[in-house]
């Protein structure tokens, strides 16, 4: 028996919506892990706060983890795929850092000797944006 029109248009609908989710769960995923790449590494503690959260959803959570590849952040990021999806709650994915100090890495950079590395602004954010952008343009 073939479709009614409606039915049809509904799951031709249901279908576009799908390929829609997978693309920004893919674009997410690409740019929160670009994130975390190009967090300034010092002890590791930063690269290892990034909390990905869809909807409204963010973690106050902080950890201590120390490893210098951001491999906690990365581990978060990749478990959150195929988690529900993009469209459903607010259709917003977020990614967080909560350590005090992620935004003076961000915008303004460290005075020295606070820090062992590049003294920034580090503009992680903005440069992975800038990177994810070209790649998807």
């Amino acid at each position: 028996m073939a479709l009614s029109f409606a039915d049809s248009v509904k799951a031709n609908c249901q279908r576009m919506l799908a390929e829609v989710d997978k693309k920004c769960q893919h674009i997410a995923f690409s740019l929160f892990t670009e994130i975390v790449i190009e967090t300034p590494v010092d002890k590791g503690l930063l690269c290892n706060n990034w909390f990905p959260g869809t909807g409204a959803d963010f973690s106050t959570e902080i950890t201590s983890y120390k490893d210098t590849t951001g491999s906690g952040s990365k581990s978060r990021i990749y478990a959150m795929l195929g988690k529900g999806t993009f469209l459903g709650k607010d259709g917003s994915m977020t990614l967080a850092n909560n350590l005090d100090y992620a935004y003076r890495a961000e915008v303004l950079g460290w005075p020295s000797p606070e820090w062992s590395g590049k003294v920034g602004p580090y503009a992680m954010v903005g440069k992975s944006l800038i990177k994810i952008a070209s790649d998807y343009k």
